[in-house]
């Protein structure tokens, strides 16, 4: 027996009444032949292969297709697992069609002239925004800072280190990196390509999203971020994408 609260979460997701039944009673039993799930669920037998080839085809339920079937539940764990990865599978596959669709309608209705500009002052929330942004890549990610200190390393390497679970095109540009920083940060990146000077720095997101960073230098020679431009106007994340490409095609290979 399990909660109402439960039973409504697996309602929620797309599991009917009956199919809800049918994988508690597998949960109890481990393995049952149709008419054995018919019995212990109280689905009707006329509805039960149905029921099974639906759990089967969610990733609930496996069969292993002998003389008679039997159905076995598989882990809570594993189905929600795949239909997470249905889900985000079917949302890459209409976004496109829909953006291209629909993304014109939107600018000529006028909305487009007004897009979000923000002036974000204060590294540490400079840092934020750009975690935001790494989290939300889904294609490409190109990325660009003036001259690392060590001091920066570590949080950069957190921020980064989300792009390690995500399968997207990474290009990451900074001027004069150190060996020892090289390496750390080459784990992140497909490319890494050094410049003599970087007067800024920035990270651009899927050609839509950018954060445009104006580092200040200290009275000790550091580097802090003090403020910072966000847009996701498509126009001025097209703009900066194209610069970095310019900067990326006369920049040297660090690492390829």
């Amino acid at each position: 027996m399990i909660s109402n609260k439960t039973k409504k979460a697996l309602e929620d997701i797309g599991l009917t009444k009956y199919e809800i039944e049918a994988y508690l009673a597998l949960l109890g039993a481990g393995s049952l032949t149709a008419i054995e799930l018919s019995k212990r669920s109280g689905v009707p037998y006329s509805r039960i292969y149905e029921v099974a080839e639906r759990l089967e085809k969610k990733g609930w339920v496996k069969s292993d297709r002998g003389r008679p079937n039997k159905y076995r539940p598989r882990p809570p764990t594993e189905a929600m697992r795949n239909l997470k990865l249905q889900i985000q599978r079917e949302i890459e596959e209409n976004e496109e069609q829909i953006i291209n669709e629909l993304q014109p309608l939107y600018e000529k209705s006028g909305e487009s002239e007004r897009p979000d500009i923000w002036i974000i002052h204060g590294e540490e929330n400079i840092l934020e925004k750009m975690e935001e942004m790494v989290e939300k890549t889904k294609k490409n990610i190109l990325v660009a800072f003036p001259k690392i200190k060590e001091e920066k390393v570590e949080v950069l390497q957190r921020i980064l280190g989300k792009l390690r679970l995500k399968d997207v095109e990474t290009k990451f540009m900074a001027s004069e990196i150190e060996a020892n920083i090289l390496e750390k940060f080459s784990k992140f990146s497909g490319e890494i390509r050094t410049r003599d000077v970087l007067y800024g720095g920035g990270i651009i997101v899927d050609n839509r999203e950018a954060i445009i960073i104006f580092p200040e230098i200290t009275p000790g020679g550091g580097i802090v971020f003090s403020m910072a431009i966000w847009s996701d106007h498509l126009g001025l994340a097209a703009l900066a994408a194209d610069y970095f490409e310019y900067l990326w095609r006369t920049s040297n290979i660090a690492r390829k």
